[in-house]
């Protein structure tokens, strides 16, 4: 039986209570492409350069990163490396990306996982996620909500918080609230708090190791986002957690929409 993840006393009172869209383009070209929605992350074909492969869809990374040990492999063995991105359609042009270990994030696939493409690359654009089938769509956004047409219902403010897409949202042990904005996690599956300031009841048996993104022991007894209560969602820990966020959902929430975000309009939108 899963443990309830429980916030903290505040330090003082008060804390509480803070198909796909091309239509809307009016025109503006789009692309979709297949992805997979496995082990708790988005997945799509994408090309640095060269290489071609497979990249975590991750809104909630700040930076897109390579993996270390697949950059090697061609040939790249500096800090960062610099080459022409393409996804769904879209290129940019001399895009930076630093080479990291991610081996933790890419054993969790059947296949060869060469990075994560971040929140510095899908904030440019209008992104679309469906999960069931999955299918990935970036289009240029026009900079202000819906274009020429009304957006429609459930959409969201937007914005970029520590480097993360983020929405504002509320999530409860059933005693305290936690308001604040929450990154849009599109790589882990469970709503993730800082470890500092959360516990769990009854305590875990065993020792969390923080560190271990994708550990999930326990569950959040509510969390309300855009109107929608959701209640007994997967809950841990974040490994690093960031200075203004109150945490991150992931796609236990994610996965039951159609997902848009717009970066540059400051928009999100869930269809169901």
């Amino acid at each position: 039986m899963s443990a309830s993840l429980r916030f903290a006393p505040p330090a003082c009172a008060g804390l509480a209570a803070a198909g796909l869209a091309l239509a809307w383009a009016g025109g503006a070209r789009a692309a979709q492409i297949q992805c997979w929605y496995e082990n708790g992350a988005v997945v799509a074909p994408a090309a640095f350069g060269d290489m071609a492969g497979d990249f975590i869809i991750d809104a909630s990374a700040p930076k897109s990163l390579l993996l270390e040990d697949r950059a090697n492999a061609d040939g790249i063995d500096a800090p960062t490396a610099v080459r022409d991105l393409r996804l769904a359609g879209e290129r940019i042009s001399g895009f930076e990306m630093p080479l990291t270990n991610l081996n933790e994030r890419a054993v969790r696939f059947p296949t060869t996982i060469n990075g994560v493409v971040g929140w510095d690359v899908l904030g440019r654009y209008r992104v679309t996620i469906a999960f069931s089938p999955c299918r990935l769509t970036l289009q240029a956004s026009s900079g202000r909500p819906g274009g020429r047409r009304r957006p429609p219902r459930g959409r969201l403010a937007l914005k970029t918080v520590d480097g993360a897409a983020a929405v504002a949202a509320t999530a409860s042990d059933g005693t305290r609230l936690r308001s604040g904005w929450y990154a849009v996690d599109t790589a882990s599956m469970g709503t993730r708090f800082s470890p500092a300031d959360t516990s769990f009841s009854p305590p875990l048996r065993r020792k969390v190791d923080p560190t271990w993104r994708f550990q999930l022991p326990a569950r959040i007894r509510a969390l309300e986002v855009g109107g929608e209560l959701f209640e007994a969602t997967p809950a841990g820990l974040l490994p690093k957690p960031p200075t203004d966020l109150a945490g991150a959902i992931g796609l236990a929430v994610w996965s039951r929409y159609r997902i848009t975000l717009d970066g540059p309009g400051g928009w999100m939108t869930l269809a169901r």
